[in-house]
């Protein structure tokens, strides 16, 4: 646990200010096409099919990631993401709200609300760190 809590501190600090870092910046095209991510999470959770949400969700903030202009960055943060097997909701309910949270996300960005883009990107590393993960581990 020690080593992930210190992946997930990194994360913190590198995460939620490099996808900030794209609010006000991405085209209308940009944003539709990380809405239309979003959808296929929605529609994976609608279904039941909670790994295929966890799929979609994996490639909206694949997507999102690579969206950023220094590379560096995004291959240090996929990387931690990969080391420390960055979690995601567990039932349907929680992956609509994760959805909804996530359209919320775009919707800060093309208003160019970094402090938002920010708190959510946040919230995220945290809630799915590695507390989540050692209790769906041990289950």
């Amino acid at each position: 646990l020690d080593q992930l809590a210190q992946i997930d501190d990194v994360r913190m600090l590198l995460e939620p200010p490099a996808i900030a870092s794209l609010a006000g910046h991405l085209s209308s095209l940009q944003y539709e096409g990380l809405r239309s991510h979003i959808d296929v999470i929605l529609d994976n959770a609608h279904q039941g099919d909670l790994d295929g949400a966890a799929d979609a969700a994996f490639t909206f903030r694949d997507t999102l990631l690579s969206l950023c202009p220094n590379t560096q960055l995004v291959d240090t943060i996929k990387t931690l993401r990969a080391r420390a097997g960055a979690g995601y909701p567990k039932t349907t309910m929680d992956w609509v709200r994760f959805a909804a949270s996530q359209y919320g996300l775009v919707e800060a960005l093309a208003k160019g609300d970094k402090k938002k883009v920010e708190r959510v990107i946040a919230y995220e590393v945290s809630r799915f760190g590695p507390g989540v993960r050692q209790v769906a581990s041990q289950a």
